[in-house]
């Protein structure tokens, strides 16, 4: 039988297999659920993947930042992070994980997975519970062989934080033209730090998505707000007065 004709076939058999209850399976049928609902975050150990190996590159990774809302793919629901974390970033097209196959059904980096594919059962998740926030990478692990660039993502940090952000529009003690100063400031140099480094370092800039976490301008529906880039510079919205 020809190649393709056998991946076809192979994919019907796996959405055959997919309608199954959840009651009735006890192993992975590789329907590709779990994978379509996006990436894993990275542990400890899977610091091998992105250091010394050709399986994950930055370019490959997303990093969330302290504050930010994010789903919660274990507890279900939007939850607000006390501390950072770096996972695997989702395809252009939607939440599923960037190493997704979704003609095959199956993982592309397979026998480099993640920790968290690894040890995920979606009919026992009592393991992926145990490790979910245990261990979790952080961008220092990763980049800590490059002291500037360190230097950068903090002052960063120290400038565009999250928590910055929300004691802005949670303020009692500015008006809405004074907050959206700041927040405009703010996107601002959010927008500065990126261009210089993709410029200065020649990075792709998928790879920025990694460094200095998702730009502001994406998160603030998070603050009620939104906005667009002209040629005069940020143009603040109100989608609910903060």
């Amino acid at each position: 039988m020809p190649p393709f004709l056998c991946a076809v076939f192979e994919k019907k058999k796996k959405m055959n297999q997919s309608q199954k209850k959840p009651s009735e399976i006890t192993g992975c049928i590789r329907c590709g659920k779990c994978c379509a609902k996006g990436g894993p975050a990275l542990h400890r150990e899977d610091l091998t993947l992105v250091k010394g190996s050709a399986a994950v590159e930055w370019r490959n990774l997303i990093t969330y930042r302290k504050g930010e809302l994010v789903h919660d793919n274990v507890k279900g629901g939007l939850t607000c992070l006390e501390r950072e974390f770096v996972k695997l970033r989702p395809a252009q097209e939607g939440p599923a994980c960037i190493f997704y196959d979704s003609d095959l059904c199956g993982c592309s980096i397979y026998p480099s997975r993640p920790l968290e594919c690894r040890v995920l059962k979606c009919w026992d998740t009592g393991k992926i519970e145990e490790v979910y926030c245990q261990e979790r990478l952080v961008r220092q692990d990763i980049i800590q062989d490059s002291k500037t660039l360190l230097q950068i993502v903090g002052e960063h940090e120290k400038r565009c934080s999250h928590s910055g952000l929300r004691q802005i529009t949670q303020s009692q003690d500015m008006n809405w033209e004074e907050k959206a100063q700041k927040i405009v400031d703010m996107l601002s140099t959010d927008k500065a730090v990126r261009d210089l480094v993709a410029q200065k370092a020649g990075l792709d800039l998928a790879v920025l998505d990694f460094i200095f976490g998702r730009p502001l301008f994406m998160t603030l529906f998070q603050y009620g707000l939104s906005c667009e880039f002209t040629g005069s510079g940020w143009k603040l919205k109100i989608a609910s007065n903060p």
